[in-house]
């Protein structure tokens, strides 16, 4: 198996708790191997994807994996989500003329959880750092806003290093998926030696990551995101 999911250990096992993976994946507008990130997400095999920068023609290149993720959210404009867990409501919210975020609330083993795909401005300027740094704040008022756990993925165009990112972290009482994890670079892809991490799995305290690693090359600027996690039962 290319990509094992992590050994959750007795306890988890004991409470019942059925893990359930993640996989974030920047696909690049200009990516000409649309087939090595279909064939990517069936190696890792996630419960549910989130992919950015998707274009129409790369929309029609992976049409089978509409047939194993049926339930979708699409932006339209390049951010989707795709789960194999039911979606109970959905919503995408285009924001400031920003890249919209796209949300879905679910239930997995009678838990609520909400997940939301997110793809910030780069930050290349003063103007495109201070629109990254306002779609933080908006995704940490989403956060705020939701009843559920909620995890956040995408491509965050910034270092967990950032005190924007301890920012938005603190604003949203979220954490960091990299915790105890390791650094995991994710871009620039072809520059490996300078490769940060700048995609991200964030999440409200009720969730557990039990493994977190970026995958293979996929043909894109970015390595994507597999995150193993749980959640907490209400009595925990």
């Amino acid at each position: 198996v290319p990509f094992p999911r992590a050994n959750y250990g007795q306890t988890t096992a004991e409470a019942g708790i059925e893990p359930l993976r993640i996989v974030s994946a920047n696909v690049y507008y200009f990516n000409n191997s649309p087939e090595e990130v279909v064939a990517f997400i069936h190696e890792s095999d996630p419960d549910i994807l989130f992919l950015a920068e998707m274009t129409s023609a790369h929309r029609m290149s992976m049409a089978d994996l509409w047939d194993s993720y049926p339930y979708v959210v699409d932006s339209g404009r390049g951010n989707i989500l795709l789960s194999r867990l039911p979606i109970e409501s959905s919503a995408v919210d285009y924001h400031l003329q920003q890249r919209p975020n796209v949300l879905l609330r679910t239930t997995h083993e009678g838990q609520p959880l909400t997940i939301i795909g997110a793809h910030t401005h780069t930050p290349m300027s003063a103007a495109g750092w201070q629109t990254r740094n306002t779609h933080l704040q908006k995704l940490a008022t989403l956060v705020q806003q939701e009843a559920n756990p909620v995890i956040i993925v995408g491509d965050f165009n910034i270092s967990p290093y950032s005190p924007n990112f301890t920012e938005f972290l603190a604003a949203g009482n979220l954490k960091n998926g990299r915790n105890d994890q390791g650094i995991n670079t994710t871009w620039p892809n072809f520059i490996p030696l300078l490769r940060i991490p700048i995609d991200h799995f964030v999440a409200t305290p009720e969730i557990s990551v039990h493994q977190l690693k970026s995958g293979r090359y996929i043909g894109s600027d970015h390595r994507p995101l597999i995150t193993d996690f749980s959640l907490s039962r209400p009595s925990e």
